[in-house]
């Protein structure tokens, strides 16, 4: 019998040891699920922030691109576009054919014969 309460003792401790060994493994996959959690959130955290700030830039460019001398400006800037100015018409010769006149001098006469010499030059 002694030796049966000698074996018994035997598994009884690596039965303790066993259980203590599964305690140590799951403080250590919690601390390190923990970790990589913490790490996860700060990454996750500094995006945000980063977002946060885009989208307060964007909301100022939009605010300041509802100001139309600001939006004639980056048209001009950005996309190369400009103010419409007096019509010119030339010829495939390079010969001039017609220009604009100023708007105060332009009479009803004028704006007509403008408009003819447009279609004229356009159907050489």
């Amino acid at each position: 019998m002694n030796s049966g309460i000698k074996l018994r003792q035997v598994f009884v401790w690596i039965a303790v040891m066993g259980i203590l060994a599964l305690l140590a493994l799951g403080q250590v996959w919690q601390k390190n699920t923990h970790a990589g959690l913490s790490r996860s959130l700060v990454k996750t955290a500094r995006e945000r922030d980063a977002l946060a700030a885009e989208v307060l830039l964007l909301e100022t460019q939009t605010r300041s691109l509802r100001q139309y001398s600001r939006l004639e400006d980056v048209a001009r800037e950005r996309l190369g576009l400009i103010k419409p100015g007096p019509a010119v018409v030339i010829q495939p010769d390079g010969q001039l054919v017609a220009a604009a006149e100023p708007a105060e001098t332009a009479g009803p006469e004028g704006s007509g014969s403008l408009r003819l010499a447009r279609w004229k030059g356009l159907f050489r």
